[in-house]
């Protein structure tokens, strides 16, 4: 029995510098092991699972499941194992929707050189509407 307000998982977390690595626990059945982490319960054929192979994970020694490609495929509920966000120019970005593409120099150029016109164009039309006398204009009213 546990209690289900206290805090159940991680059991532990390893950290090194900005990365970490939370530690779960695993259900040893008949013919699976069952991962009761997240929200749905996990099971791993044991075959996948044992016997454990030496790996280094994070720099140091460890012991990683027999097929871990196997293990993420169930765990994650897709042959699809490519992340969603991919390290692009230092930047993490999501394939599936690219940032704006940026915009080269002419471009802004272009922008700026029609934005001061439309500016220059305005002033003009100011000018003349303020510093001109109203009887020079000539306004004719539809008979």
């Amino acid at each position: 029995m546990a209690d289900q307000c206290a805090f159940q998982e991680p059991m532990a977390r390893f950290i090194k510098g900005n990365n970490f690595l939370d530690f779960f626990h695993f259900y040893d059945r008949h013919h699976t092991v069952e991962d009761p982490s997240e929200e749905r319960l996990k099971r791993y054929p044991k075959e996948d699972f044992y016997p454990f192979l030496p790996c280094r994970f994070m720099g140091i020694e460890a012991s990683c499941p027999h097929r871990p490609w196997e293990i993420l495929r169930i765990y994650f509920g897709t042959d699809n194992l490519e992340p969603k966000y991919k390290c692009q120019d230092g930047d993490w970005v999501n394939p599936d929707h690219p940032p704006p593409r940026k915009l080269r120099r002419s471009t802004k150029l272009a922008i700026i050189l029609l934005f001061l016109s439309i500016s220059i164009c305005l002033s003009v039309c100011l000018f003349v509407v303020c510093y001109t006398k109203p009887t020079t204009w000539q306004i004719r009213c539809p008979r």
